[in-house]
């Protein structure tokens, strides 16, 4: 039991000193809440903020352990849109949306992409931003969700390399600046 509690107590250890630094090297906030509440990383920069913390789900016996980015933005009410990761369970459209081609092939070969208004979210998701999902983005289960004007990207690890970290902020401020260009 022993051996256990010291790798669990390094395993948040380890994350906490490497968020802590993230929100150091980017001028965010790191936010200690608890003993089980998740740490959070609050970036606050023009009009806008973004935040990153850690959410555990019970799957079974298993803990699943999920990082998510959270911001608002300036997209109409009822658009809405998602992507994520093909796999044979994802063949059918959410309801009131529909599959979107992107034409790009190396986007189309890994993820599927479903909206509300392809006519909206066209000049949104431009080839740079598709081409760093698809090329930067190992994580195997990954899910970019607009919905009711708050953009969420949630990815089912805990996400402890700070590389990783930062290019993932980069990344949704620049989604988050793409929807700002729209209006």
């Amino acid at each position: 039991m022993g051996n256990f509690s010291r790798q669990f107590k390094s395993f948040f250890k380890n994350h906490r000193k490497v968020w802590e630094q993230l929100a150091h090297d980017i001028g965010a906030k790191f936010v200690k809440n608890g003993l089980f509440k998740p740490f959070e990383v609050i970036k606050t920069q023009d009009n806008f903020t973004l935040k990153l913390d850690s959410v555990t789900k019970m799957s079974g016996n298993h803990v699943q352990y999920i990082t998510r980015f959270q911001t608002t933005c300036n997209a109409s009410a009822d658009l809405y849109f998602l992507i994520v990761r093909k796999h044979f369970f994802n063949k059918k459209a959410p309801k009131n949306t529909e599959s979107f081609n992107t034409d790009l092939e190396i986007f189309e070969q890994k993820f599927r992409l479903f909206v509300s208004s392809s006519r909206e979210i066209r000049p949104v998701l431009n080839r740079k931003l598709l081409l760093n999902i698809a090329e930067q983005q190992p994580f195997t289960s990954i899910r970019l969700e607009l919905k009711a004007k708050n953009l969420e990207l949630t990815i089912a690890a805990l996400v402890k390399d700070i590389d990783q970290l930062k290019s993932l902020f980069v990344f949704m401020k620049e989604l988050r600046n793409q929807f700002a260009k729209q209006e």
